[in-house]
Protein backbone atom coordinates (compact mmCIF):
# COMPACT_ATOMS: atom_id res chain seq x y z
CA UNK A 1 0.00 0.00 0.00
CA UNK A 2 1.20 3.39 -0.93
CA UNK A 3 2.09 5.75 1.63
CA UNK A 4 1.54 3.28 4.74
CA UNK A 5 3.97 2.53 7.53
CA UNK A 6 5.11 -1.38 7.49
CA UNK A 7 4.37 -1.21 11.03
CA UNK A 8 0.51 -0.20 10.61
CA UNK A 9 0.10 -3.54 8.60
CA UNK A 10 -1.08 -6.90 10.02
CA UNK A 11 -1.88 -10.51 8.68
CA UNK A 12 -3.50 -13.08 9.82
CA UNK A 13 -4.48 -16.71 8.32
CA UNK A 14 -7.85 -18.60 9.31
CA UNK A 15 -9.31 -22.13 7.58
CA UNK A 16 -12.21 -20.34 6.16
CA UNK A 17 -13.79 -24.24 5.88
CA UNK A 18 -14.09 -24.02 9.84
CA UNK A 19 -16.47 -21.72 10.86
CA UNK A 20 -14.85 -21.92 14.54
CA UNK A 21 -11.56 -20.54 12.70
CA UNK A 22 -13.76 -17.63 11.26
CA UNK A 23 -15.65 -16.37 14.15
CA UNK A 24 -12.20 -16.86 16.11
CA UNK A 25 -10.47 -14.27 13.59
CA UNK A 26 -13.54 -11.70 13.46
CA UNK A 27 -13.21 -11.45 16.97
CA UNK A 28 -9.17 -11.18 17.30
CA UNK A 29 -9.54 -8.59 14.43
CA UNK A 30 -12.26 -6.26 15.81
CA UNK A 31 -10.97 -6.80 19.17
CA UNK A 32 -7.07 -5.30 17.98
CA UNK A 33 -8.61 -2.98 15.14
CA UNK A 34 -11.82 -1.26 15.83
CA UNK A 35 -11.50 0.52 12.76
CA UNK A 36 -10.44 -1.78 10.07
CA UNK A 37 -9.31 0.78 7.07
CA UNK A 38 -8.19 -1.58 4.49
CA UNK A 39 -9.21 -5.70 3.67
CA UNK A 40 -7.56 -8.02 1.64
CA UNK A 41 -9.11 -11.53 1.29
CA UNK A 42 -6.38 -13.70 -0.43
CA UNK A 43 -8.47 -17.10 0.34
CA UNK A 44 -7.82 -19.68 -2.22
CA UNK A 45 -9.18 -23.48 -2.50
CA UNK A 46 -7.01 -26.02 -2.45
CA UNK A 47 -8.11 -29.74 -3.87
CA UNK A 48 -6.46 -33.04 -3.54
CA UNK A 49 -3.65 -33.38 -4.76
CA UNK A 50 -3.70 -34.95 -8.32
CA UNK A 51 -3.24 -38.84 -8.81
CA UNK A 52 -0.41 -40.70 -10.83
CA UNK A 53 -1.28 -43.56 -12.52
CA UNK A 54 1.28 -46.32 -13.66
CA UNK A 55 0.15 -47.65 -17.07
Amino acid sequence: MVGVDAAQLCTYAADFTRLVEVGTLARKVATEHPRLDGLVDNASVAGPEPRLYAT
